[in-house]
C-alpha cells in the first residue's frame, strides 16, 4: 500500500490534493488569483477554512508513539525514534480531513472525531512505511524514507508499530456501544488493503491481463483506506446503513484518481530502474496506440469520478461533501 515529495504513493496517495482547501458544501469554491494551487489542481487558498483540529490529530499520533518509550534497552527505542521521524513530515492528512469533515457534518463530538482521524492516519502511515520499503522508494515528503535512513528491518518494525498504534488509538473511542463495529470495520478494510498491495506485488514485472484485474487491485489497496474515514464517521454518527454507499463512492473515486495519476506518471514509470509498476496504460495500450489508450483512460477516469460524486452526494447530512469537492477538482484536470 502506498500515499502522496515522494508525493505519490502508488495507489493510496492523495497528499497532493490538499483537501482542506475545500468547503463542506456541494458547491465548489473558485480559486482566487492569489491562491496557491497544488500539482493536482486543487486551490489551497482556504486551507484552514474548516478549522479542522488537525493539530490535535497530529499530537495524538505522536503522543501515542512517544508513550511507548522507556524500555530498559536503548536499542529498543530505535523503532520509536524512526516512527516519530516519519510522522514529523505530516503530509496533507487527507484521510484525517475527510474523517473530521464527515464527523462535523454528522455532529460527532470533536474528541471522538480526533480519535477516529488519528487512528486512520496511523494506519495509513503504517502502510506508507511498508510500501516505501517494498517499492524501494528513497524519499517521501521531502525527506528520506524510513528504510533508507534506518534500514529495512527497522522499517518493518516501524510499520508494525504504527499499525498497532492505530488500533490502540481506536480503543480510546468513548462510545463502547459502537466500538466493536469500528474495530471490525478497520480490520476488514486493513485486510483488503493488504490483499491489494500483495496483488500489486504479484504483478510487478508482469503485464496486467485485463482491466478487471487492474480495477480489483486499485479498489482493494486504495479504495479501502479512502472509504474508512467516511465509514467510521457514519458509524459514529449513527448512520451505519450508509456505509455501503460510502464504500462504493470511495472505490469509484480511487479508480478515477489512480487513472489520472497513471496518466501523469506514465513516462516516468517507463523509465523506472526498479520493477514495473501498476499503470492502467499497460492494459489499454495492448491493442491500441498510446494516444488512443490515453483517451480511453481519461474517459474511464471521468466516468468513475462522476459515479463517486453521485454516490457521495447522497450520504447523510453532507458527510460526503469533501469527497465530492476533491472529485470535482480532479474532473477539471481531464478537460
Amino acid at each position: 500500500m502506498a500515499d502522496l515529495t515522494k508525493e505519490y504513493d502508488r495507489g493510496a496517495d492523495l497528499e497532493t490534493l490538499n483537501a482542506a482547501s475545500l468547503p463542506m458544501t456541494s458547491v465548489p469554491t473558485p480559486p482566487s488569483p492569489g491562491g496557491m494551487v497544488s500539482k493536482s489542481g486543487v486551490d489551497t487558498q482556504h486551507i484552514h477554512a474548516l478549522n479542522l483540529p488537525l493539530a490535535q490529530v497530529q499530537a495524538k499520533m505522536t503522543g501515542a508513539v512517544s508513550a511507548l518509550g522507556g524500555e530498559p534497552l536503548a536499542l529498543s527505542t530505535i523503532a520509536i525514534q524512526a516512527a516519530l521521524y516519519h510522522l514529523k513530515a505530516e503530509g496533507q492528512q487527507v484521510r484525517a480531513r475527510i474523517a473530521l469533515g464527515a464527523c462535523r457534518a454528522l455532529n460527532v463530538e470533536t474528541t471522538d472525531a480526533v480519535t477516529l482521524a488519528a487512528a486512520i492516519e496511523l494506519l495509513h502511515n503504517a502502510s506508507l512505511v511498508h510500501d516505501d520499503l517494498q517499492d524501494r522508494d528513497p524519499e517521501r515528503r521531502g525527506q528520506k524514507t524510513v528504510w533508507s535512513k534506518y534500514g529495512d528491518n527497522t522499517a518493518i518494525c516501524v510499520g508494525d508499530l504504527l499499525l498497532s498504534c492505530s488500533y490502540g488509538m481506536l480503543a480510546q473511542y468513548r462510545d463502547a456501544s459502537v466500538l466493536g463495529a469500528l474495530v471490525a470495520l478497520m480490520h476488514t478494510r486493513t485486510a483488503q488493503a493488504v490483499r491489494g498491495q500483495n496483488a500489486d506485488l504479484v504483478f510487478q514485472n508482469k503485464t496486467l491481463p485485463d482491466l478487471n484485474i487492474y480495477k480489483q487491485i486499485v479498489i482493494a489497496k486504495s479504495g479501502a483506506l479512502l472509504s474508512l474515514p467516511l465509514e467510521l464517521a457514519l458509524i459514529a454518527g449513527g448512520h451505519s446503513a450508509s456505509c455501503k454507499t460510502a464504500l462504493k463512492a470511495a472505490q469509484a473515486f480511487s479508480m478515477g484518481y489512480q487513472i489520472i495519476d497513471d496518466l501523469d506518471d506514465y513516462q516516468s514509470d517507463q523509465l523506472r530502474a526498479t520493477a514495473k509498476v501498476l499503470n492502467v496504460l499497460q492494459v489499454l495500450n495492448g491493442a491500441n496506440s498510446i494516444l488512443t489508450a490515453q483517451a480511453q483512460a481519461r474517459q474511464l477516469a471521468r466516468e468513475h469520478l462522476l459515479e463517486s460524486m453521485g454516490l457521495a452526494d447522497t450520504l447523510p447530512m453532507g458527510s460526503g461533501s469533501l469527497l465530492v469537492q476533491i472529485a470535482k477538482k480532479l474532473l477539471a484536470r481531464l478537460e
